[in-house]
């Protein structure tokens, strides 16, 4: 009795096997590239958004309690990471024995770095009367090849601020423009002394 080719299961060859896997593997390392990308965009813009929104927290309080607040980043010594802090005056003179910390510190992400340490000082009215500089720009340098910088924009007459745009620069271009330049001047200070510069 003759069976009819339905009846059999058809199996994938080792090549088809190999073509999908590889396929697969390709999706999957594509993927991983992207979403590390996006990750280290979500770390770095949510720290400016919580620096931001730290700002509008502390404006609010001093307009609410009638005194002065400011914000403090530090870089932690033990932690090696920036730490920001809202302070209350409480008797409307800030860096007195008095001052308390009105908000639980937030820790910026592990590779995001400020150039400096900062403070903002508001007034009762909610416009900035210091800060240490204008604006606040935020750097990750996690990937050596392309530093990302971000700025926090104050104002100071409204106490509030804004975040700039993203500026990715490239450090492997920069380190060949210096690698030609330097190689322009060679050829400039050969010229002169073999007298073509004319």
């Amino acid at each position: 009795m003759l069976t009819s080719h339905k009846n059999f299961l058809r199996a994938f060859t080792l090549l088809e096997l190999l073509v999908v896997m590889s396929i697969m593997g390709i999706i999957m390392a594509s993927s991983f590239v992207y979403f590390k990308g996006v990750g280290r965009s979500n770390r770095f813009i949510g720290a400016a958004r919580t620096i931001k929104n730290k700002i509008i927290l502390t404006r609010t309080s001093a307009i609410t309690k009638s005194r002065k607040f400011a914000i403090r980043i530090t870089l932690t010594k033990k932690l090696k990471k920036w730490k920001l802090v809202v302070i209350d005056s409480v008797d409307n003179i800030l860096d007195n024995d008095d001052d308390r910390i009105a908000d639980k510190p937030y820790f910026l992400p592990k590779k995001v770095t400020l150039d400096e340490e900062q403070e903002l000082e508001f007034t009762p009215e909610g416009s900035i009367s210091y800060s240490t500089s204008n604006p606040i720009v935020l750097t990750d340098s996690s990937n050596k090849r392309e530093v990302w910088k971000l700025p926090v924009i104050l104002y100071t007459g409204s106490g509030m601020a804004k975040i700039g745009d993203l500026q990715k620069i490239d450090t492997t271009k920069k380190k060949n423009e210096g690698d030609s330049s330097n190689t322009k001047s060679n050829d400039d200070s050969l010229e002169s002394q073999l007298g073509l510069d004319n």
